[in-house]
């Protein structure tokens, strides 16, 4: 593949690299997680470089919502001859995200798997469902037709999807695909113990959000309080920053299916 340039880079250079490849080619692949992705994401959107991923995470699942295939070779085809293509972006204290941005049990269940690595994440959340402790929080939010929620609930998580599923398969979103211009809002509301039994399983369904207990919302923009200390990931990463103001940006990065 004499069009192909390969590159090893060290993290610390990641961001830029991007940044000089970006001011050069068209386009620019990054095989990763979703957690690379989204470091490139900071340089590339709102760019006209378009780009490429192949899939090398544990759970790919940006990837998986854009429908790239997770062959590598499959992936490096798309990445090479795609057609280029606009997709929305999360934001979040100066932060894109291109999956999700969770606060509370999933950001738990993801910093376990990333320091441990040896069990999956449905498994992982099995282990530790009874166990974690419930927190407040409070919204207001946007939705797509321009009204407005305000909530306050004692909530197990709340995540933020730009994509489908997040935790290598687990759904957050009835979203059906990159044309949809907005964010899902999922609440996990605080639940009894024989309560957290009975809809582990279907959490990990397209049927999320059939009980009361979980709420799903389309919105373009979210207002949240919650206590400080309540963990917090970006697309599978820690996420240290506190924040107030989570948005979706439309047609932010051109990606390549």
């Amino acid at each position: 593949m004499d069009d192909v340039d390969l590159e090893v880079i060290e993290e610390k250079c990641f961001l830029e690299r991007v940044e000089q490849l970006a001011n050069t080619r068209d386009r620019v692949v990054v095989m990763g997680g979703d957690g690379t992705v989204n470091k490139a994401i900071q340089v590339l959107a709102h760019t006209n470089t378009a780009l490429g991923i192949i899939p090398a995470g544990r759970g790919n699942d940006f990837s998986r919502y854009l429908g790239i295939p997770q062959d590598p070779l499959d992936a490096l085809s798309i990445a090479r001859k795609g057609l280029k293509t606009k997709v929305g972006l999360g934001k979040v204290a100066g932060r894109y995200f291109c999956n999700s941005l969770g606060v509370g049990f999933d950001a738990y269940i993801i910093s376990l798997v990333n320091r441990y690595g040896k069990d999956s994440y449905k498994f992982t959340t099995f282990k530790n469902l009874f166990d974690f402790p419930s927190f407040k929080i409070s919204i207001e939010a946007t939705l797509t037709d321009g009204s407005k929620i305000s909530l306050e609930k004692e909530v197990l998580m709340a995540v933020f999807g730009n994509g489908i599923t997040e935790g290598g398969g687990i759904r957050i979103s009835h979203k059906k695909d990159i044309s949809e211009k907005f964010l899902s809002l999922t609440l996990v509301e605080d639940l009894p113990t024989i309560s957290r039994l009975i809809n582990f399983p279907l959490f990990l369904t397209s049927y999320f959000d059939l009980f009361n207990s979980v709420q799903n919302f389309n919105i373009v923009r979210a207002d949240l309080e919650f206590e400080k200390l309540t963990k917090k990931h970006i697309d599978g990463d820690r996420l240290m920053k506190d924040f107030g103001r989570v948005e979706f940006c439309p047609e932010a990065l051109t990606v390549l299916v």
